[in-house]
């Protein structure tokens, strides 16, 4: 599995601008010093912290409205 790893959930299922999401997975290799990215739509998130089962990140302000994709890079 690659460093990403495989998304199994975010909670809140509702979030804005600024707020915080936590994305259950499995599989991602979180190591000291890496740049976690988390990704809103299109928006950057950087992650505040990280596991191998669990990513929280800050939604950025240009983050898109309404129902979007989350994914790692």
């Amino acid at each position: 599995m690659s460093k990403v790893g495989k998304i199994l959930g975010v909670e809140p299922s509702f979030v804005i601008a600024g707020g915080e999401i936590a994305v259950a997975c499995e599989g991602f290799r979180a190591e000291f010093g890496a740049n976690h990215l988390v990704f809103v739509g299109a928006a950057e998130c950087r992650a505040t912290a990280a596991s191998a089962t669990r990513v929280l990140a800050r939604v950025p302000d240009d983050a898109e409205e309404g129902l979007t994709r989350i994914h790692f890079e």
